[in-house]
């Protein structure tokens, strides 16, 4: 059985408790995923593969259901302590082509910086993916969501989150995932 995804949408949320694995509890109910099994994968769009909102994608959540999911994941022990986590897809025009995506986790570091990078590695791999040879660092500009380089074109979009720790020291998880849906 061939498990190609279809569909995907992304989703965060943050989850503040004493107790570490609470922490990550809530924040996977704030993102909606509290009531999947889920399974990490890496991070590539496969071609055909389409997005849909954050309202889509829940929606069509069944209760105990596989869930493949590409996650960030910024943990914030202390007080003012920052957590950022991100995720970038960078998708060709072409929905015939794959895309990648590139999840970063941020602790101290502040949203900005997060996309950015995210960005930069998400639109690396797919440049990487198609032999162009280019520091992605020099090509992906804050802001611009359009590229192209050659003949090729692709777009490129995030979701990043971030929380300071809570000032009495509870744990702070910041969670952001792709979730890839095969119907």
């Amino acid at each position: 059985m061939l498990l190609l995804p279809k569909r995907f949408f992304l989703t965060k949320g943050i989850g503040i408790h004493a107790q570490p694995q609470r922490a990550v509890a809530e924040a996977l109910r704030d993102a909606g995923m509290e009531r999947c099994n889920l399974v990490r994968v890496s991070g590539v769009l496969p071609p055909g593969c389409t997005r849909m909102s954050r309202d889509e994608g829940l929606a069509a959540l069944t209760p105990g259901m596989i869930a493949f999911v590409l996650q960030a994941q910024s943990v914030a022990q202390g007080a003012g302590t920052l957590a950022t986590a991100g995720i970038a897809v960078a998708c060709p025009n072409d929905g015939s082509q794959t895309g990648y995506f590139a999840a970063l986790d941020g602790t101290g570091r502040d949203a900005h910086d997060v996309q950015q990078e995210a960005e930069e590695r998400a639109a690396g791999e797919l440049l990487a993916h198609w032999g162009l040879e280019t520091e992605p660092n020099e090509f992906v500009r804050r802001g611009q969501k359009q590229y192209e380089y050659g003949e090729q074109v692709f777009g490129v979009d995030s979701l990043i989150a971030s929380a300071q720790g809570h000032e009495a020291h509870l744990n702070t998880v910041v969670l952001v995932m792709a979730v890839f849906l095969l119907e």
